[in-house]
């Protein structure tokens, strides 16, 4: 009989998967509103796992609140409304008997502003691991603590201050906290929202370096306005511009060959 610690251990020791043209996230005839005001409009999608997917267009065109809807944070909106189907693993998690804390456990998110926690480097990835795994013994804590902050290309950096604060260390080296402390649960999906705006060319290099190498175990969806951000990393990318999906498909074939003048215009800076 396999124990439930020998269960949550196994989490942190499955292989990367290799990468498969199969669906992660599914979106169909997706329409929401905030109180009166439509944001979505029959928005369809699908979103293939171990690639990284960029949502791009103009401020306010419903990149966020799509990207916010695969986790489950619109709930905490009183007034957001949703209509549709979006399916993570062809389990539709719109539905009221979908758990919001168990789907945020399987897709993690990190914010445009890194959001440590006022304690120390440590704490902050332990704090996770003993909420969703409480039977795991200490050492495979501090072997999962160490592995996330390897994978985030932040162990070399804050190995000898591990025990005190991550508001003590500098904004890009807490936005990879923030990842390595996402990583620490294993989700399957890891949604991005604007992750480098607010960060310096090197510490953006080194996330983009980041998201491409991991995404041979996770599926990868970012928000950006950094056409060439987009242009880097991407594999798959989606033009929202009013509420709607203008154009999707390859990176490649978005940025060379664009089908509408509204995609073009704001490949130009026009739009």
């Amino acid at each position: 009989m396999i124990s439930k610690v020998q269960t949550e251990q196994a989490v942190f020791d499955r292989e990367p998967v290799i990468p498969e043209e199969k669906t992660a996230i599914s979106i169909r005839k997706v329409n929401a509103w905030y109180g009166n005001k439509q944001v979505l409009f029959d928005v369809n999608m699908q979103i293939k796992k171990h690639r990284i997917m960029a949502f791009i267009g103009p401020s306010g065109c419903g990149k966020t609140t799509l990207l916010r809807c695969f986790n489950r944070m619109n709930d905490t909106i009183r007034s957001f409304r949703l209509e549709g189907t979006i399916k993570i693993n062809d389990t539709d998690i719109t539905t009221k008997q979908a758990d919001p804390i168990s789907i945020r456990r399987k897709v993690g998110m990190v914010f445009q502003q890194p959001n440590s926690f006022p304690m120390s480097i440590h704490r902050n990835l332990k704090l996770p691991i003993t909420e969703n795994f409480p039977n795991i013994d200490k050492a495979k804590i501090e072997q999962i603590i160490k592995q996330k902050l390897q994978d985030a290309n932040l162990y070399d950096e804050v190995k000898d201050r591990i025990n005190r604060s991550a508001l003590k260390i500098s904004g890009g080296q807490q936005q990879r906290l923030c990842i390595a402390r996402m990583l620490t649960i294993e989700p399957e999906i890891l949604l991005f929202d604007e992750p480098c705006s607010a960060l310096d060319p090197l510490s953006t290099n080194k996330i983009e370096d980041l998201l491409v190498r991991i995404k041979e175990k996770y599926t990868v969806v970012i928000v950006t306005h950094n056409i060439e951000q987009a242009r880097r990393i991407a594999d798959d990318v989606a033009f929202f511009y009013e509420g709607r999906i203008v154009e999707s498909g390859t990176a490649e074939n978005i940025f060379l060959v664009p089908q509408t003048e509204l995609l073009e215009r704001y490949l130009s800076g026009k739009i």
